[in-house]
């Protein structure tokens, strides 16, 4: 009676060793085989399904990377949607993040002292804004809306500093981006101001200096 008893518990141990046997063959075998045939979507594809891979390379942010380092600066953002007529920034917060944008337009502007909005720029795919409070660490001086449905990269502090830690040169050619967007920044808005021209369109991805 006991041999008898102890047969449906050896054949359930042969069945597990057995089942954990396949499982293990099945990992060893298939998961290689989806790995190499399945192509992840990652943040760096859908920033080049959103914008031509031309406009991307030549975004002032990314002007003079390698693909490898253009790809690993997009991959320490994050992609925001904004409804037409939503804020990006507004005026007088406090943060550390710039944006790149990805596709739509947006309009960057501030109030008179009549309380109607003066608009400083519209800016188009490939350009850049927020690196002032990025880079100083004070309150926005203007505010970012969507003038139609858009989508930003946004990137912080951090990002920039993980990069200067680990990647010493592309840090250095990243933050002489953002110092020439500083610069081509200033150029423009001292020209409009000397000329009395409104402030308009800003180049964006061809934009040199």
């Amino acid at each position: 009676m006991k041999r008898a008893a102890g047969v449906p518990t050896v054949h359930f141990g042969w069945l597990a060793a057995g089942v954990m046997l396949l499982a293990m063959a099945g990992e060893l075998m298939l998961t290689p085989i989806l790995m190499y045939s399945t192509r992840l979507v990652t943040l760096w594809d859908l920033v080049q399904t959103r914008m031509q891979s031309a406009t991307v390379r030549s975004s002032p942010l990314l002007q003079g990377l390698s693909l490898w380092e253009a790809r690993m600066v997009v991959l320490l953002g994050r992609l925001d949607s904004v409804p037409a007529g939503e804020f990006v920034i507004r005026k007088g917060e406090r943060d550390t993040e710039m944006y790149m944008v990805v596709s739509g337009r947006v309009r960057v502007s501030d109030r008179r002292a009549d309380g109607t909005e003066k608009v400083l720029a519209q800016l188009e795919p490939g350009a850049v804004f927020g690196e002032m409070a990025l880079v100083s660490q004070e309150p926005r001086s203007a505010s970012v809306v969507a003038e139609i449905p858009a989508e930003v990269l946004r990137l912080d502090l951090e990002a920039f500093e993980r990069i200067r830690r680990r990647f010493p040169f592309t840090g250095a050619k990243l933050f002489r981006n953002l110092a020439r967007v500083l610069a081509l920044r200033l150029r423009h808005t001292t020209t409009m101001l000397v000329e009395g021209h409104p402030l308009a369109v800003v180049p964006s991805a061809t934009e040199r200096g």
